[in-house]
């Protein structure tokens, strides 16, 4: 594929573990050639090499500069962390799944683009404190992050080459968060804590296309209110049992929640949400002896309301039903000496 990336990083810290900051920078470049599927009838006529490709054309380029920053301060009055970042993003990709389907003549090569800077704030404190004499611990925070996105767009192209335009679109999206949690210890053996969390999303899609895009513009917002619990009971110090519960959400591609006419064909496309609830549930034990090792293995279950994902082959959004997944995971942990450690997962 001929892959060639460079990637840089540079970090300066200054303080203590009690309060202090460090500022983060980071680079990264590629580009690549990409074979993609090919025909097996090909390469066992020695037409065509294992390696080989239909077109060499194919393939992509990015890029991602970041540079970011935190601050925080550890006392025994509370805990505070304050961050944020900004990320520039440019990112092209050449693909040709059906090689000469659409277009005999051409080929049906495709370029997937998106151009796009982020920026994002978070705080969180904690702090001791106590609720019916029983001790805890509470903790709160919020974050913002924003997505400036100049150009992300869908175009026809014959080696890497623009000849017509499915989708071209200018973004705008803005989610907000809060969250509160409170920990409480309720005797010696059990703890336990509730959580709650809000978010907000505001977008604006401008569709820059000349036929479809001013129809599939437009700008809205969609919020979700997300709780969430836990409670854990020491059998033994080596040993623990938990359960945990909650609601959390999986975002869409925002130009679904404002789509009318699918580009390509030209017929009437289903619009989605752009924030989709899912609830999820852990019961788990725990084995930790002593600090070099420990054993995790937990039953999850995880259901969400629908599946929805923009099909970037076609420009347009292609909705899914309700999905539900459940299964084990274990983890192992074991600190071998100074010099070794071992680690281990499994899932089903």
């Amino acid at each position: 594929e001929r892959l060639r990336k460079l990637n840089a990083v540079l970090r300066y810290s200054q303080g203590s573990p009690v309060r202090g900051f460090s500022l983060t920078a980071m680079a990264y470049q590629s580009r690549w050639n990409s074979t993609d599927q090919i025909p097996e009838r090909l390469v066992d006529s020695g037409e065509l090499s294992r390696f080989g490709s239909l077109n060499t054309t194919d393939g992509g380029r990015t890029r991602r500069i970041s540079l970011s920053g935190k601050w925080f301060d550890n006392s025994p009055e509370g805990q505070t962390q304050l961050s944020g970042y900004a990320i520039d993003y440019r990112f092209g990709l050449f693909s040709d799944f059906t090689y000469f389907l659409n277009n005999p003549e051409q080929g049906d090569q495709f370029e997937q683009t998106d151009r796009r800077r982020v920026f994002g704030l978070q705080g969180t404190h904690s702090r001791p404190n106590s609720i019916g004499g029983l001790d805890g611990v509470l903790s709160f925070g919020g974050s913002w992050r924003g997505d400036r996105i100049g150009e992300v767009g869908l175009y026809n192209t014959v080696a890497r080459e623009r000849i017509s335009t499915v989708r071209n679109d200018k973004v705008q999206q803005d989610l907000f968060s809060v969250h509160a949690q409170q920990l409480v210890n309720l005797s010696e053996r059990w703890r336990g804590y509730v959580g709650l969390r809000g978010d907000l999303l505001r977008y604006d899609v401008q569709g820059r296309e000349p036929l479809y895009g001013p129809i599939n513009s437009g700008r809205g917002h969609d919020s979700l209110v997300s709780p969430k619990a836990g409670l854990a009971f020491t059998v033994t110090p080596a040993h623990e049992l938990y359960l945990n519960l909650g609601t959390g959400f999986h975002s869409n591609d925002v130009r679904g929640a404002t789509i009318n006419v699918d580009p390509t064909s030209g017929l009437p496309a289903e619009r989605v949400p752009a924030l989709v609830k899912g609830r999820g549930a852990e019961i788990g034990w725990r084995f930790q002896p002593g600090e070099d090792f420990s054993f995790t293995t937990a039953l999850w279950q995880l259901r969400l309301d629908s599946e929805l994902v923009y099909v970037g082959d076609a420009g347009t959004t292609e909705p899914g039903r309700s999905s539900s997944r459940r299964g084990i995971e274990a983890t192992l942990r074991w600190k071998l000496g100074s010099r070794w450690r071992f680690e281990a997962d499994a899932a089903r």
